[in-house]
Parts: C-alpha cells; sequence; structure tokens
C-alpha cells in the first residue's frame, strides 16, 4: 500500500526515485513551515524569537506573551497568487492559482502588575491562536513532445512480469489494473501465465515509437494549521518565559490531470488519445510543545531563544482516488466488441493510515531598538530534518527503508531571518529577508531548492485598535518527473509566490 503515500509530493505517475524515497520528501513536504504569523510579524519576515508582544508569540515564541500589558484579539485573512513557469522538453508552460485563507486567529489575556505594585514577578498573558504554519496551495502545468517514450511504456515495463491471472481477477496494482482495463497496455496472449504487455500506443513501419504530446496540470490543495495554548510571564522586566502547546492539523490535496496524444497519421495508429486523472488527498492531527525566553537587559537589546518538539503525527489518512481514459482510432486487435471510448476508475481503494514524527527545530535569536522610532531583529532556526520517522498503525517495519533514507540523504537545515521596523508616531514601515536551506544532503537533478522570501509591510497603531499590511514573496525552484522509464523525462518549475496579508485588531 506504501505507493499510494509515494503520490504526495508530485511524482504521482511512477516516480523517477524509489518509492521510499518519494516517501521521505512526503515527510519533509509535511513537516516544512512557510513565513506565517500577523500581518506585522511576516512584513518582518517573521524574525520574532527575541520581540515579543505580538499575537503571533503564541505559535512562535511564547515567551513574548510576557511583554503583553493589555489584552488583544486579532484576526489575519491572507490572499496569495503563484506564477510558475515550467520547462520540459525545451518548451515552457507557465501556470498557477489564487488562494485566500485565514492565516491567524489570536486571542490573548493579558493579567499584568500595576506598576505601583511591587516584586519582582510582573504577571504574564494567556493566549490562544490558530495559525497557517505552511500552505500547500500551488498549480504548475507543463507540455511538451515525446519523441522517445510513452507512460504507457512506463506501465508496460511495470506490468511485466505480473500475471495475465492478477489482473483478470483485479489484483494488479491500481494503476496498472487502469491501464489494463482502458486498453492501454495488453497481454500477448490470454493465456493466465502470459507475463508480457505491449503498448497502444504502437509504432512505425521501423519501430520507432510514434511522438506523444504530454501535457500535465498539477493542482495542490490544503495546508498545516496549529492550535496554540500558550502562557507568558514576565520576571522583573527582564526575563520573560513562556511554554505553549500545539495540536497540529494537516489537510493535503493533489490532483493531477495527465493527457497523452499520439501524433501520427490516423490511419496508421490504434489510441488517439488517452487521459489519467489521479486523486490523493491526505488529513491528519498531531500534537508538539515549545517553549522559550527572553532576555532584556536594557531598553536597547533583547536575546531570545525557543525551542519546538517534534510533532507528533498519530494517524494520517492518505486517499487515493485514480480515473483513465481512453479514446481509439481503431480496436479490431485489441479484442471483440471493444469501444472506441474507454472510462475505468477505483473508487474504493481502501485508505492508508500510517504515523510520521517531524522535526525539532531551535531557534535563537536578537533585536536591537532605537528608541521608539524603531528596531532590527534577526534569528536562525536549526532543524533537525534527519530525525524525520514514518511509522505504521501497528508498529511494523513497513516504512524501515524510507527511515533510513532519510537518515543516509536528508540533513539538518538552516532557517535565517532579518527584519526591522520604522517608527513615526501612529504609523509603522517594515521590511524583512528569509533564508530557506536545503535539507538535502546532494544536490537533487544538480537543482538548487534554497528558498528565498522577501517580505515588506506597513501599518498603523492606535490607543484602542491597530490596522497591519504586509506582502511576502517567496522563490524556489523545484523538480517533477512524470513516470520512471529510461529515458525519464523531467520538468523543473520555478516557482514565484505572491502572498498578501492583512491584520486588523483590538485592545480590551
Amino acid at each position: 500500500m506504501k505507493y499510494r503515500i509515494s503520490g504526495l509530493l508530485a511524482a504521482l505517475l511512477f516516480p523517477l526515485y524509489f518509492v521510499s524515497a518519494q516517501t521521505a520528501d512526503d515527510a519533509l513536504l509535511f513537516s516544512g513551515t512557510s513565513v506565517n504569523g500577523t500581518a506585522r510579524f511576516q512584513g518582518l519576515g517573521g524574525a520574532q524569537t527575541a520581540l515579543g508582544a505580538d499575537i503571533s508569540s503564541i505559535s512562535g515564541n511564547p515567551a513574548g506573551l510576557g511583554f503583553f500589558r493589555k489584552s488583544e484579539w486579532s484576526i489575519t485573512p491572507s490572499l496569495s497568487f503563484s506564477n510558475n513557469p515550467s520547462t520540459y522538453l525545451g518548451n515552457t508552460t507557465s501556470d498557477g492559482k489564487g488562494n485566500f485563507n485565514i492565516a491567524n486567529l489570536g486571542l490573548v489575556f493579558a493579567s499584568p502588575k500595576d506598576d505601583i505594585i511591587g516584586g519582582k514577578w510582573r504577571g504574564g498573558a494567556f493566549g490562544i491562536s490558530f495559525n497557517r504554519i505552511n500552505s500547500f496551495q500551488n498549480q504548475f502545468a507543463y507540455e511538451g513532445v515525446n519523441n522517445v517514450n510513452s507512460l504507457t511504456d512506463a506501465f508496460v515495463q511495470q506490468a511485466n512480469g505480473i500475471p495475465h491471472a492478477d489482473f483478470i481477477d483485479d489484483v494488479a496494482p491500481a494503476r496498472l489494473q487502469l491501464a489494463y482495463q482502458t486498453y492501454l497496455i495488453n497481454p500477448y496472449s490470454d493465456d493466465d501465465n502470459e507475463t508480457e504487455y505491449f503498448s497502444s500506443v504502437g509504432a512505425d513501419q521501423n519501430g520507432n515509437p510514434f511522438p506523444v504530446r504530454q501535457r500535465e496540470t498539477v493542482n495542490y490543495n490544503g495546508a498545516r494549521y496549529q492550535w496554540n495554548f500558550s502562557y507568558g510571564g514576565n520576571y522583573d522586566d527582564k526575563l520573560y518565559f513562556g511554554a505553549s502547546l500545539g495540536l497540529s492539523r494537516i489537510r493535503y490535496g493533489i490532483t493531477n490531470t495527465y493527457k497523452e496524444n499520439v501524433l501520427a497519421d490516423r490511419n496508421d495508429m490504434i489510441l488517439d488519445n488517452f487521459t489519467l486523472t489521479e486523486e490523493v488527498d491526505v488529513a491528519g492531527t498531531g500534537i508538539n510543545v515549545s517553549g522559550g525566553i527572553i532576555y532584556k537587559p536594557n531598553d536597547i537589546i533583547r536575546f531570545g531563544a525557543s525551542i519546538v518538539s517534534p510533532t507528533y503525527y498519530w494517524q494520517l489518512t492518505d486517499n487515493f482516488r485514480p480515473t483513465i481514459t481512453a479514446n481509439y482510432e481503431y480496436t479490431e486487435n485489441l479484442g471483440e466488441d471493444v469501444d472506441l471510448n474507454q472510462t475505468q476508475s477505483i473508487d474504493n481503494i481502501e485508505p492508508y493510515e500510517y504515523k510520521l514524527t517531524t522535526p525539532m527545530s531551535a531557534s535563537a535569536g536578537i533585536a536591537v531598538f532605537a528608541g521608539k522610532s524603531g528596531f532590527i531583529s534577526a534569528d536562525v532556526t536549526y532543524s533537525t530534518f534527519n530525525s524525520m520517522r514514518f511509522n505504521t498503525e501497528n508498529g511494523g517495519d513497513d516504512f524501515s527503508e524510507t527511515n533510513q533514507y532519510i537518515r543516509s540523504n536528508y540533513q539538518p537545515a538552516i532557517t535565517a531571518r532579518i527584519g526591522g521596523e520604522f517608527r513615526k508616531d501612529i504609523f509603522r514601515l517594515r521590511a524583512g529577508f528569509v533564508y530557506q536551506g536545503e535539507a538535502f544532503k546532494e544536490r537533487l537533478d544538480n537543482l538548487d531548492r534554497t528558498r528565498l522570501n522577501f517580505t515588506a509591510g506597513a501599518g498603523v497603531r492606535l490607543e484602542d485598535f491597530y490596522i497591519d499590511f504586509a506582502v511576502v514573496h517567496s522563490r524556489y525552484n523545484s523538480g517533477y518527473t512524470p513516470y520512471t522509464y529510461n529515458p525519464a523525462p523531467s520538468v523543473t518549475t520555478k516557482n514565484r509566490i505572491t502572498n498578501g496579508i492583512f491584520s486588523f485588531g483590538m485592545f480590551f
């Protein structure tokens, strides 16, 4: 059943790497974070470890809650757009999508001590927040003419060695079963023990395969959300500390629509075109804890540190639904009474359930203030991606190869952030930059997957309420392999995602 998990990253159609490698990439996908929180902190690039006094502290460094002097609530809607040019077989295709979501909701109940009350314990604050930690929303498409092979060749390669009886009894792997039922692959004989198959794409008189026009759209949906319940305290207006309980939720979906058109004279070809559609839905719930401190020796400088435990997802459920539609020019040599138009799908595949443990992360930061004119903040986060682990419901060793691949091929990664805020009366201007390093020990496909984020923002802060706006622009490269074959075609995508964030909050 592991083959269904291997589709989560993107290579649903017989990925280039081993199944365990792709499953490891799924762990990376579900462990990643993006710039998140309120518009104020996103405008700063998320460099908040040493800051505090923002609702983002609830899910960031909970020690920041110790700075609150008033209770507060806020809501942060967000609107994102992506524009992703993809290169495939020398051809470039652009695609993207838009998405509206709620990036952050938060509520803080502050209970500070009045200044006239003595003692070094200065009170604290309790906070609850809903935070969109990482968005999966994206879409890309590619198109090109392949003169060498077809997806059906990959199907044939996978099917060879499987007895014909397995297809008759509907016990062959799901995709291959659909390819067989729609006549994309066919046995050389009707013998139950036949183990060799051929493709319906066909070849010319010299045995060269007909060229095919290949196009696919890959649409990602969902996000990683987290509820945090946090408390932060203030000791002597110098040492701030806090702890948080996080309840994490993953909702992830991917829909692939892959189409091939055979480019040949209609009098020569059997198959005209076919479309493979696959849908994968993943949902799961996890838990983590975090804690942090902020030390403020004076009004100019602050130091902060925080740590987030691994998130333990005790059950992830994976649902997989494939469909193939094939249209033929003629079917006489495929069998008796074979329709020219074929559609087959599988809707009753049993969901696969498994567990995941994500990396631990630790952050350290510094903030330097220039009186009431503003500040500069910077921090670094260290995440142990080589510690990610899959497990099964029954505690078996189904993922032993996957977990070994993670240990051997992944490494801890660094995320560095810097941001600043300029203040003038009630107005605020902000800017930031985020560098997210690669988790792979060795670069795959010679492709740099470093993620760069450029941020900017502005705001107005009044006695009873505030309004903030931010823009986050993210740039990174990704690779995709439609199917495994030699030579295997590959896609390179330049992902360009722009996110607009608005926050409104009130004090009470």
